[in-house]
């Protein structure tokens, strides 16, 4: 027996054990020259009856480079989302600014948010409508920032600003309309599971339900042959336009979202929520935000209102279902509810 790296004689025997199944064992050899291990099947009849194992240093390298082309994408991904286009719009990036400021005093929001009276107007709307039913209901700014904090005020304002910060391209996929109205569905289905399990601050799964495509249009607006390209993918292999992407772009709508998000200085839970909508068990240890934002995608595209342009989102992840305690009864009275609540939220948000 020679070694398959440099044929040396010198060989010795590490033993034998089972892979790939239990009728398969594999005897394992060492070189006593070069180091390489590799492996033999005894009972195979091919002509190459080695299978060599990698070395330390092989896989060193190999995950160097796996992490290697995930900072190269991270690169691509910011030097996208540093360009003026992606600059917070002018409300919530005043609320922020705001909330940096050592204790600001309701009267100085109020008086802020005073400034925007047609967004102003749509807020307290918004807010008080049946979109918020589990909510107290509010007068003016002043009593809405008694019993809101202003983290939560200003998402609420950057789900009114959002819908026309980025364009929805005329060869978009879908239309505006239905874009958004996918958005609101997924939106309100992600704040309704939060509402259940207990979560404060609901509203921020509402936002990031809202936005959780919203990648999908950056990509169209500055790369639209490459989008086409994509498309054009996705119908000819029947694969999902989410896969499409990671071959044409090496990233996804879902990457630039989060990323996105937390450029804006949204916390990780929600960040990761958008990254991972799609396979949230690509994560090790995925959140309770990482399968709310998975199982209300997954609402969204069941029911069918309004379309994000993908035809294939898989089914909801099982372990996503077990691990929030959702029971099927309890998924059918969400979908009704966020039914229910779609045209409200829809006069509202897209204006």
């Amino acid at each position: 027996m020679k070694c398959p790296k440099c044929s040396s004689e010198n060989i010795k025997s590490e033993g034998n054990r089972s892979l790939y199944s239990k009728s398969i064992t594999f005897d394992f050899f060492e070189c006593g020259d070069c180091g390489m291990q590799f492996a033999e099947n005894p009972d195979s009849q091919q002509e190459e009856s080695t299978r060599s194992l990698p070395s330390k240093e092989e896989l060193i390298e190999k995950i160097r480079q796996k992490h290697k082309k995930e900072d190269e994408r991270q690169e691509k991904i910011e030097n996208l989302l540093n360009g003026n286009p992606f600059q917070p719009p002018p409300l919530f990036n005043a609320l922020n600014n705001l909330k940096n400021k050592n204790n600001p005093s309701s009267e100085e929001i109020a008086d802020l948010l005073g400034k925007f009276p047609f967004l102003g107007e749509r807020l307290l709307e918004l807010i008080n409508g049946p979109c918020f039913f589990d909510q107290d209901t509010f007068q003016n700014f002043r009593d809405l920032l008694e019993n809101w904090p202003l983290e939560a005020v200003a998402q609420m304002v950057l789900a009114l600003e959002i819908v026309d910060l980025i364009q929805t391209p005329e060869s978009f996929l879908v239309s505006k309309n239905a874009f958004w109205t996918h958005g609101i569905v997924s939106g309100l289905a992600a704040k309704s599971i939060a509402n259940f399990l207990g979560e404060e601050n609901n509203q921020k799964y509402f936002l990031a339900g809202l936005v959780l495509n919203i990648g999908r249009l950056i990509l169209a607006n500055h790369f639209p042959d490459a989008t086409f390209k994509a498309v054009t993918l996705c119908k000819n292999s029947g694969s999902s336009l989410f896969e499409a992407e990671e071959k044409v772009f090496d990233f996804t709508h879902a990457q630039i979202g989060g990323n996105l998000l937390r450029k804006w200085g949204f916390e990780n839970a929600i960040t990761e929520g958008v990254i991972y909508h799609h396979r949230p068990n690509d994560l090790k240890n995925p959140s309770q935000s990482v399968y709310i934002l998975h199982l209300s995608e997954a609402i969204a595209h069941d029911l069918k209102l309004g379309s994000s342009g993908e035809k294939h989102f898989p089914r909801p992840d099982s372990l996503a279902v077990q691990s929030l305690g959702l029971t099927r009864s309890l998924l059918e009275n969400i979908k009704g509810n966020v039914t229910s609540l779609t045209d409200e939220a829809k006069r509202l948000i897209i204006a």
